[in-house]
């Protein structure tokens, strides 16, 4: 062939290349939208059936990964079993390497938080790993018992007792953190620590053999995650010429139109002034810890979000919203400020911050829904959209904020940061919904009336309803719709089942980790109340 058709060729071959890669992009689109949206809408979004979850939010998606770890655990258990002493050798070791992850701890740490664990996936991962590894260590006893009765007179089978009534006892134990939380991290911590010890009794190996190596791996990553921990508690609390962090407890107040004020005994507000200050975002929590409130507080640390943060007297401040419950938080109300001592001072601890922060920026329409306490969760996201609307950082052109709570006289925990962050939106792209459950202050309220606030924030004395104000922000949306929830179950599982049939119109659901109204933050290490 000539030049000629060799050019012609290579032109043609150019041509054809171009168009192939062209229409294999736009069939992977196709594939990549439909797959994605069937993800979501089929096993991301829609629960298993409330009977099965109780009060959390297992999802289709979480249930199948489930599966996925226990089959995995079902094959390295028989893979290559021929007998009963095979398994009972198989079934101590797998159980023993389950328990390793768990040594990283129950509370979210720098090493899992930069491994992009959100603290819900944290949290179920110790609970899965635990649960699997306490049922493998049982079906060890179980067929070494069918076998042959141990002696107790040998020290190795006396451990193996001992590791057995741990392994019964921590899952009834639970039940304490509900009303003795602190009393529950340290049982579960010593026997955490007891079963180290036990099982190297039960089979003491050289450290290169199993399962001694395993059990050394996890002595390992105990201490590396305390040093890590306590590294970085000095770090954020220890500076050089600087105080450390202090904590003033004050008091809200519901501010009357009549000038009469209404102290709540339900919530404070804790102001903590910074030792060392950091990057401020949206959807940060920090384990808080004020040795001063009890004699054993000093090794407590409770996680709590942080709702805003401000700048005074050359300080840093961050504030948390701490609602009244059993434990820590009751013993942090005997302190709050009085009607004539206007703030009371205690040294505060911090270890943090955490938390993955949520992608809002890149939306033109995001909806915020909270109840009760979940409020502090969601107010940085409307301060932090609010500044990047400001410097022209962020797609968002309206934001509208859905907040339900029990009773009126609750609205006090953030009237007046709700007032500054509506000074702060010049662009005037905020709204803001409150709906009142019950306990209305005024004899004249009736269920079902509405009042103006303000130009932007108004209150309904009835229940919020999903699937009425969702549809009637649809209708004026600006670009991509975001939806974020923090809010108890019956409004999380209503927005949920509406998203699932809007896949199709560029509506995202994003949740935090937290949810009010079902189990409190010492139940469930959600942070937001104690």
């Amino acid at each position: 062939m000539d030049i000629v058709s060799w050019y012609a060729m290579a032109l043609s071959s150019l041509i054809l290349a171009s168009i192939l890669a062209y229409v294999l992009f736009s069939v992977v689109a196709v594939v990549q939208y439909c797959g994605k949206n069937a993800f979501l809408k089929y096993l991301f979004y829609p629960q298993i059936p409330k009977f099965l979850r109780r009060s959390g939010r297992t999802s289709w998606f979480d249930l199948l990964v489930l599966l996925m770890f226990l089959g995995a655990n079902a094959v390295a258990l028989s893979a290559g079993v021929r007998n009963a002493t095979s398994f009972i050798r198989r079934s101590g070791i797998i159980s023993v390497v389950n328990l390793i992850p768990l040594f990283l701890g129950g509370q979210m740490n720098i090493i899992a938080s930069h491994c992009g664990l959100s603290l819900r996936a944290y949290t179920r991962l110790h609970r899965w790993l635990g649960s699997v590894a306490i049922v493998e260590g049982l079906l060890h006893v179980i067929v070494s018992v069918s076998r042959q009765m141990p002696n107790f007179k040998l020290k190795t089978n006396v451990a193996g007792l001992v590791v057995l009534s741990i392994f019964v006892t921590i899952p009834p134990s639970g039940l304490l953190r509900r009303r003795l939380y602190e009393v529950f991290l340290s049982l579960h911590f010593t026997l955490s620590l007891a079963v180290l010890a036990a099982l190297y009794l039960h089979k003491p190996t050289s450290i290169s053999e199993s399962p001694t190596v395993y059990l050394f791996a996890a002595v390992c990553l105990l201490v590396l995650t305390g040093c890590v921990r306590f590294g970085l508690v000095l770090y954020r609390n220890v500076r050089y010429g600087r105080p450390l962090s202090r904590a003033s407890v004050r008091t809200i107040t519901f501010k009357r139109s009549t000038g009469e004020d209404i102290p709540l005994s339900d919530a404070v507000h804790l102001h903590i002034r910074l030792s060392r200050t950091w990057k401020h975002r949206a959807g940060q929590y920090v384990y808080l810890c004020i040795p001063g409130v009890s004699h054993t507080s000093f090794a407590q640390l409770h996680p709590f979000y942080v709702a805003w943060w401000y700048r005074d007297g050359g300080y840093d401040y961050a504030v948390f919203i701490m609602q009244k419950q059993r434990g820590f938080t009751d013993r942090v109300f005997s302190h709050r400020a009085s009607e004539y001592d206007k703030v009371a001072d205690l040294v505060a601890v911090i270890e943090g911050p955490y938390g993955k922060e949520l992608n809002l920026d890149s939306y033109g329409t995001v909806l915020l829904f909270a109840t009760g306490i979940g409020i502090a969760s969601q107010l940085p996201y409307v301060a932090q959209l609010l500044d990047g609307y400001q410097n022209c950082e962020v797609k968002t052109r309206r934001i509208t904020l859905f907040w339900q709570v029990d009773s009126e006289i609750q609205t006090a925990w953030v009237a007046d940061r709700m007032q500054q962050l509506l000074r702060q939106d010049t662009g005037r792209i905020l709204d803001i919904h409150i709906h009142v459950l019950g306990n209305f202050l005024s004899r004249v309220t009736d269920r079902g009336d509405y009042i103006q606030l303000g130009e932007r924030i108004d209150m309904t004395y009835g229940p919020l309803r999903v699937r009425e104000v969702i549809d009637n922000e649809m209708k004026h949306r600006k670009g991509r719709t975001v939806i974020s929830m923090c809010a108890d179950d019956e409004i999380s599982d209503a927005i949920r089942n509406l998203v699932r049939g809007m896949t199709n119109e560029m509506i995202s659901l994003k949740e935090l980790d937290f949810r009010p109204g079902t189990d409190t933050l010492m139940r469930k290490q959600n942070p937001a109340t104690a």
